[in-house]
């Protein structure tokens, strides 16, 4: 069996998508997932589906869902009569993979920068949308859940582009880069990314630019300086520092 929450909930047995009911039912398996392998009481499920505005037979409403969770899951939903928690044992979880291939992938860039490339490349293809679809909202545990895999998503994206920029790919990151400090305006990574990237594409106005726009934002919008990788690097492309040109590949002895 498999669960796949990097876009709309599924649950794939064999080669077909198990019917696990209309959203409130998806809820439930979602917030199990979510929280797996702890357990979630009866009184957690029921403020993650209705919060203040739950029906007198929310109790009841609860375990209906429930059972019908474990006629398409069977015995993977586990009850010791007032928590349930979802048995993943011997299944796969997309999520669960995808994190796997970041830690390898993060692992591997200081000796093997194509090979990190390599990973993530590949395990990009599990995300089909937002983590969990429309079934998080406010402060529930499966929102909390979708922010933790978008934040591993844009780490994803800092660890591939530190790793072509590795391999000499700057030209290449360059629109992908301006794309992503667009979308997350405050990530310093992103922005120190951009910066090494049109400093070794011979922009170097233009990566002295980028920096300079960081800092704005930062102190208009949050009232903060950048860190310090930021200010040191931008010191580092006024004075041309060679260490900031990619070093050629010694050839095998």
């Amino acid at each position: 069996m498999r669960f796949e929450i990097l876009g709309p909930l599924r649950v794939i047995e064999g080669r077909a998508e198990l019917d696990v009911g209309g959203p409130q039912p998806q809820r439930v398996l979602a917030s199990l997932i979510a929280a797996a392998p702890s357990p979630l009481g009866v009184t957690r499920l029921i403020d993650e589906l209705w919060g203040e505005q739950l029906p007198t037979t929310a109790p009841h409403v609860i375990r209906t869902y429930v059972c019908s969770l474990r006629k398409a899951l069977g015995d993977r939903i586990v009850s010791d009569g007032r928590h349930y928690r979802l048995d993943t044992s011997g299944a796969s979880v997309d999520a669960t993979e995808f994190g796997a291939a970041l830690d390898d992938a993060r692992a591997v860039l200081p000796t093997d920068p194509a090979r990190t490339v390599a990973l993530l490349v590949e395990v990009r293809k599990l995300w089909r949308g937002r983590p969990f679809g429309d079934l998080g909202g406010g402060a529930s545990l499966i929102a909390q859940r979708a922010v933790e895999l978008e934040e591993q998503r844009v780490q994803s994206c800092e660890l591939l582009i530190a790793a072509e920029l590795e391999l000499g790919h700057h030209e290449r990151v360059i629109p992908q880069l301006e794309a992503l400090t667009l979308a997350h305006p405050f990530r310093e990574r992103l922005y120190q990314h951009l910066m090494l990237a049109l400093y070794r594409a011979s922009r170097q106005a233009e990566a002295l630019r980028a920096g300079q726009d960081l800092r704005n934002r930062l102190a208009e919008e949050v009232g903060i300086e950048p860190c310090p990788g930021i200010r040191s690097l931008e010191d580092r492309i006024l004075q041309q520092d060679p260490s900031l040109e990619l070093l050629p590949t010694q050839p095998p002895g």
